[in-house]
């Protein structure tokens, strides 16, 4: 793609009639489709310049198929007609091919952007507008059009309803673009001064390139795999280094190596965002399977990268996903021991969650979830939300709900207290190794789900309880039912939770997951 930030007037895009007096002058001349004027004069004398620079790679003629179609019908009608031989036929169609180039991506979807730019003045035509679109799309800075001032009209006419990169587009017919070029100097330079370059294969296929692109971007721009295997380069003939930067008309070949193998360093080295894209995922790529292979060499079949286990090692490493967290494994920024020990830690508090003695000794009626002062309530602040678990210290602030006293419990550090009296603050230690968590959920009403969410909350051997389910009147417009859930679940840990959290979320049919309020020890919901 051509670049972005300005046009380039080396594109050009011709309409048909423009196009055909640049390959058959005499022809457009005999049938009198180009009035016989000092202009046109001036041009014929300027077509070997023009087409100098059309053959050097300085500027390009960019047609679609149907505008090139459209050409070779008129010659055929012409032959048809007797005006010009099967030989003269056949030298037209030769030239209109050597200096045009069919750009026709996305064709279906510019034909609908231009169907859309209605109405038009009286004497455009929908090619007319085409060729406009087609431009735009090309970052051509030049439209050859034989109705150049009603296109014109057309523009300013409606600036406010189309893209203002439309108006930027210079637009020509063949007699003005012979003064444009006297005036604007442009192509004499543009060789030097471009942003792009046209490099050539050794089969001299033409490749188009940023300025300041190397080898690697030249090889990468082959193809990826291309790409990868880079081994050597050879500039007109002559071995250059993999980072050599190539120029305009450039002649450069390609060596690869059997094996894919990018270096990183080569990042340094390149011009085009495709390559850098193109390196960088070959080395993620590489980086997740070698992770993936020490996981197995340590642990055989046994974690899958979407259980349980190995979600739980990436909450806890701070990892998004499992996929992120066995790249980090394969670069070597988490090591082995770390997992090693995250996961014998969950396989400890999972094997302490089904131990009930200790659940069933806190159910004891004497027996208060935080030593120290005594308080009926007790709830632990979401602002810093500590659990047993964290192993963290904590302080309680005293409240007040209805008038009755209850305990919040802070984090030791929470910044929400800082500005409190010390002798508002009161000592405390946890006497519990759960909270119970109030989750609410927005899911779709039907049975088989809440099924699977409980399934799931089970298989993490979580104890739970549903205290509450009822039919949401706030989803009344879907076309599905909707049921509101409360769930009390006992838990150990702040990772815990962001884990049940995410474990739930990923359950089909749930809408929203929304932690209501966390209590320190098992309240009355968990206890039977």
């Amino acid at each position: 793609m051509f670049p972005q930030d300005s046009r380039s007037f080396q594109h050009i895009v011709p309409d048909v009639k423009s196009l055909l007096f640049l390959i058959a002058f005499d022809l457009m001349m005999e049938t009198k489709i180009i009035e016989s004027n000092e202009a046109v004069i001036k041009l014929q004398n300027n077509l070997y310049i023009l087409h100098k620079l059309i053959n050097n790679g300085e500027i390009y003629l960019e047609c679609s198929c149907s505008i090139v179609m459209s050409c070779i019908r008129y010659l055929e009608i012409q032959k048809y007609n007797s005006l010009i031989t099967n030989n003269k036929l056949k030298e037209y169609i030769d030239k209109l091919l050597e200096i045009v180039r069919v750009k026709d991506n996305h064709y279906d979807s510019l034909l609908l952007k231009a169907d859309r730019l209605i109405p038009y003045l009286e004497g455009l035509t929908f090619e007319d507008i085409f060729g406009l679109v087609h431009a735009e799309y090309l970052n051509a800075g030049i439209i050859l059009n034989n109705n150049k001032n009603q296109l014109k009209q057309w523009v300013d006419n409606n600036k406010e309803y189309i893209e203002s990169s439309y108006c930027d587009i210079q637009i020509h017919y063949i007699y003005s673009l012979v003064k444009f070029i006297q005036e604007q100097d442009l192509f004499s330079d543009l060789l030097n001064n471009r942003n792009i370059i046209i490099v050539n294969t050794p089969d001299n296929d033409p490749i188009e390139l940023p300025s300041g692109s190397t080898t690697i971007d030249f090889a990468y721009k082959l193809h990826s795999s291309i790409g990868h295997r880079f081994s050597k380069a050879e500039i007109n003939g002559k071995e250059v280094p993999i980072n050599t930067v190539i120029h305009d008309q450039d002649n450069v070949k390609i060596i690869t190596k059997n094996t894919e193998n990018p270096d990183l360093h080569w990042l340094n080295h390149i011009k085009t965002d495709y390559a850098a894209k193109q390196i960088k995922k070959w080395h993620k790529k590489f980086n997740i399977e070698r992770g993936e292979k020490l996981l197995k060499k340590e642990f055989g079949k046994r974690y899958s990268t979407n259980g349980e286990v190995l979600n739980y090692v990436a909450i806890y490493l701070r990892q998004k996903t499992t996929l992120e967290l066995l790249e980090q494994l394969g670069k070597g920024d988490i090591n082995l021991e770390q997992v090693k020990q995250i996961i014998t830690e969950y396989i400890s508090i999972k094997e302490k969650r089904i131990q009930l003695n200790e659940i069933k000794s806190c159910n004891r009626k004497n027996c208060k979830p935080i030593k120290g002062k005594q308080y009926d309530n007790y709830q632990i602040a979401r602002c810093c939300s500590p659990f047993p678990g964290d192993e963290v210290d904590i302080i309680g602030i005293v409240k007040k709900h209805h008038n009755s006293p209850y305990l919040k419990i802070h984090n030791i550090d929470c910044e929400s207290i800082k500005n409190i009296p010390d002798e508002e603050k009161i000592a405390i230690e946890w006497n519990c190794s759960f909270s119970t968590v109030s989750i609410k959920l927005i899911m779709k009403d039907k049975e088989e789900m809440l099924r699977a969410t409980l399934n799931e909350i089970a298989s993490q051997c979580y104890k739970y309880n549903v205290r509450k389910s009822n039919p949401s009147n706030s989803y009344a417009k879907l076309s599905e039912a909707i049921a509101i859930i409360m769930i009390d679940v006992l838990i150990n840990s702040t990772i815990e939770l962001k884990h049940l959290v995410n474990q739930i979320r990923k359950t089909p049919g749930i809408l929203n997951v929304d932690v209501k309020g966390i209590y320190p020890g098992i309240t009355k919901y968990c206890q039977h």
